[in-house]
């Protein structure tokens, strides 16, 4: 679409989409993410953030004008009806903007020796979280107050193909989506070297074939994914959905129970002085230290089950 606004013929070759795609996975995402410190990511993570804060504000001035083509194809009458049947798999989607949990160790070990203590890493994970609240709070309040339930995955859609503004925004996008990869690069990587070679084969530190081997690998896998999906609003709400409630709601409670394992199976098994056993509900009123992490747990299962078929259902139906 960006080609097209530039006034590049249609059937031109140029403007083939597996083609762009393809020559920019090579020649820029795979260069950038062979590089192995997370420092040496640093300007290209700086240049993201700045791309997407560029879009958050392009969304949230052009929307209200974007709005126009779709007069009278918004329902308004469910506008600020808080549950529906894609209260899930939209729940998912905002969920993988937030998802972080799988880099923490390897960004908290890449802070500098005197600063890698925890007031600062609470302070470093305070104020990007603070920062990634208020540009998708910002983007999706605006984005569905101007566009209500035609308001589609990836917002960017919902603007026309041609125009100025519309070319911006996929540009800023685009730059966003090339240059976030080489950080999630650097957790997938490190988590398949270190359960296959490491773990699994007892091998040591990566030499450079090995590292290069694994980067070519997921870069493979990702690369033929984005080859064959066209629509980026349902991949976010798939992976959101799906692996945003793994990591965000499941892994971290079941983490910290797995931690109070002992003390669990104590108060489960306790008893009272006398050597009578204690009513279910004593146990059960005995474990109200970990509620919260017994239902998120639930509440992470119920999300990941029901915001993955919804959206499946969805797509399949054509929703």
């Amino acid at each position: 679409m960006i080609f097209l606004a530039l006034g590049i013929d249609p059937s031109s070759d140029l403007i083939d989409r597996n083609l762009i795609i393809s020559f920019l996975s090579i020649f820029i995402i795979l260069p950038v993410s062979l590089l192995k410190d997370l420092h040496n990511l640093s300007i290209t993570s700086l240049i993201s953030v700045l791309s997407s804060a560029f879009l958050v504000v392009i969304i949230a001035c052009a929307s209200p004008r974007e709005r126009i083509k779709y007069l009278g194809l918004i329902d308004t009458s469910e506008t600020f009806v808080p549950i529906r049947s894609s209260v899930f798999s939209g729940f998912g989607a905002i969920s993988f903007a937030f998802v972080c949990q799988s880099s923490s160790f390897i960004l908290y070990r890449s802070l500098k020796d005197g600063e890698r203590t925890i007031p600062v890493w609470k302070r470093v994970s305070n104020i990007s979280l603070g920062i990634s609240y208020v540009m998708t709070l910002v983007m999706a309040v605006s984005g569905y107050l101007s566009f209500g339930n035609a308001v589609q995955g990836d917002i960017v859609n919902n603007f026309s193909k041609h125009g100025f503004v519309a070319t911006v925004a996929r540009m800023f996008l685009s730059i966003a989506m090339l240059l976030t990869y080489p950080m999630e690069m650097v957790v997938a990587r490190h988590t398949f070297d270190s359960s296959l070679f490491k773990r699994m084969l007892g091998m040591g530190e990566p030499s450079f074939i090995r590292h290069a081997l694994v980067t070519t690998l997921v870069w493979s896998a990702t690369t033929i994914t984005a080859l064959s999906v066209a629509n980026l609003g349902i991949v976010l709400e798939i992976v959101g959905a799906f692996s945003s409630s793994i990591l965000g709601y499941v892994l971290p409670p079941v983490m910290y129970l797995k931690a109070h394992k002992e003390h669990i199976l104590s108060l489960l098994t306790d008893s009272h002085q006398d050597g009578t056993n204690k009513h279910w509900f004593e146990v059960v009123y005995s474990l109200k230290p970990y509620y919260v992490a017994f239902l998120m747990t639930i509440f992470g299962l119920v999300s990941c089950l029901a915001g993955t078929i919804s959206t499946i259902v969805d797509e399949a139906s054509g929703i």
